[in-house]
């Protein structure tokens, strides 16, 4: 199989890229190899709707026969634990919160859902244009649209993977769980290629001291997350038919 793979930040993808052993291909931001008899390609976008469609645009061909987009997501629901690895079901766009889109992704799967329903916690996610950081926010999004998780780019992958009829999987890990607030503006870290600004984070510590014990707490509670996300991705893989 061909395996395309969307992660919006270089940090989501890296753990990937070393699991899976895959090469810095000629191609920006782009990494490739193969993995259990598989061609696995992965892209890292950028954060948020644009990034993602003009990544979409370049990459998202009918040669692909499956999509995975694979990240963080907040937690949406008390009943989740952090680090916990969420597969959509249905993802709800909101570009307009008023007319959400709702895009539903069991029927493309077929067969290829067999091998991942004991992995994950499966349910609705949505995708948003800006971060949600609030708690009580959280909360109103989770019970009004009966989602897990947030995040900021898969619906639209997931538009572009249904017109051309190919199956999408969307896994995302809970890297901020429902009752938390979002402390910091990671989107500031971030630059348009989806790589940490590590002088950003420094400038950070340096104008706010208290918030050390914050970021280092994240640091261990994010090398968790991708551990897991890493696993389900290859256990997933293995069960995927060869061709």
């Amino acid at each position: 199989m061909q395996i395309l793979i969307f992660c919006a930040l270089q940090d989501e993808a890296s753990p990937l890229v070393r699991a899976l052993r895959l090469e810095k291909s000629s191609l920006k931001n782009v990494y490739q190899g193969t993995f259990s008899s598989h061609f696995i390609q992965i892209v890292v976008t950028g954060m948020g709707k644009e990034n993602t469609k003009k990544a979409c645009a370049e990459y998202l061909k009918e040669k692909s026969d499956v999509i995975f987009s694979c990240g963080y997501a907040g937690g949406l629901r008390s009943d989740e634990k952090g680090g916990e690895v969420i597969l959509s079901e249905k993802i709800f766009l909101l570009e307009d919160e008023k007319n959400p889109l709702e895009l539903s992704l069991i029927p493309a799967w077929g067969k290829l859902r067999e091998g991942v329903h004991h992995l994950v916690k499966l349910g609705n996610s949505m995708t948003v244009l800006h971060i949600i950081d609030q708690a009580d926010e959280k909360k109103r999004l989770g019970d009004e649209f009966s989602a897990l998780a947030v995040d900021m780019e898969a619906g639209f992958i997931a538009q572009g993977a249904l017109e051309k009829k190919i199956p999408f999987f969307n896994f995302r890990v809970i890297s901020d769980a429902s009752h938390e607030d979002v402390e910091m503006d990671f989107a500031e870290w971030i630059d348009e290629e989806g790589a940490i600004r590590k002088g950003a984070i420094l400038l950070e510590v340096f104008r706010h001291p208290s918030h050390l014990k914050y970021l280092l707490k994240l640091m261990r509670h994010l090398a968790r997350c991708k551990k897991n996300l890493v696993g389900v991705v290859k256990n997933f893989m293995k069960t995927l038919p060869s061709s």
